[in-house]
């Protein structure tokens, strides 16, 4: 079980020296967050897991943020050790996005048909190429999507995400446990070897299949519809102008 430890920025800053305008940013149940300025790489986020968290789920967070290529995907610039009172402290640094977290934005009004179509297209992108690696995120939740000043969406925290590649650190069945819908053979979906394709529905498997055909399609239809409107509306003011102008003709 990890000690939940909260890391003081002073004591933080002497560890690593290089690390300016510490701020913490957030503490949960996997790890705590640092804001920094680093001389070379600008502003970064430092993330130092609480000891006891079990190391090869950080391996795979490490991993996963590695190994999927995305074009809204936090980079790691480091990573290390520290020895604190409660133990081994491992963290990483990060590419910081000057952002807004997505849970925070919703709260403060609807996001527009334009945000929505934005949104889907972001994290599918980011979902598509963690899939081609054979990683599947598990926690997409508005609390793991920032928001950037471009409004762009960047899908985040990898920290439980299901390696399908490799066995699972979670138990079939396990309480608490993240479930793992994935539109793949069962074979490929096991959890500590129990193979659990099968509990799910073929209802499931075919509501995945379909949520997953293609978002870009359906974002191209959807730009299409709205061209053809506004060449209708063009074509419609067009007419009315015709017809103006064919009414004051007559009257004179």
């Amino acid at each position: 079980m990890p000690s939940y430890s909260q890391v003081d920025p002073v004591w933080l800053a002497r560890q690593l020296p290089d690390l300016t305008d510490l701020q913490a940013l957030a503490s949960g149940g996997q790890k705590q967050v640092f804001a920094a300025r680093h001389a070379t790489d600008g502003e970064v986020v430092v993330k130092l897991m609480h000891p006891g968290t079990d190391p090869a789920r950080t391996e795979r967070e490490l991993e996963a943020a590695t190994k999927v290529r995305a074009a809204r995907m936090p980079r790691i610039f480091e990573r290390g050790q520290l020895t604190g009172n409660t133990g081994t402290i491992v963290w990483f640094r990060e590419q910081r996005i000057p952002s807004e977290v997505l849970s925070a934005r919703i709260q403060a009004g609807t996001l527009s048909h334009h945000e929505l179509l934005r949104l889907a297209l972001h994290v599918s992108e980011t979902l598509v190429a963690a899939e081609a690696v054979s990683i599947v995120h598990r926690d997409v939740k508005p609390a793991n999507i920032i928001v950037d000043l471009q409004d762009e969406f960047w899908l985040i925290d990898f920290g439980v995400a299901r390696h399908l590649d490799l066995e699972s650190l979670t138990a079939t069945a396990a309480p608490g446990g993240c479930g793992t819908i994935v539109d793949a053979e069962d074979k490929f979906c096991r959890n500590c070897g129990v193979e659990f394709g099968p509990m799910l529905g073929q209802q499931d498997m075919e509501w995945v299949r379909l949520w997953d055909t293609d978002a870009t399609a359906i974002l191209g239809q959807y730009d299409a519809a709205v061209l053809a409107a506004q060449e209708a509306r063009v074509g419609w003011d067009a007419a009315v102008l015709a017809a103006q102008e064919a009414r004051v003709g007559w009257g004179t």
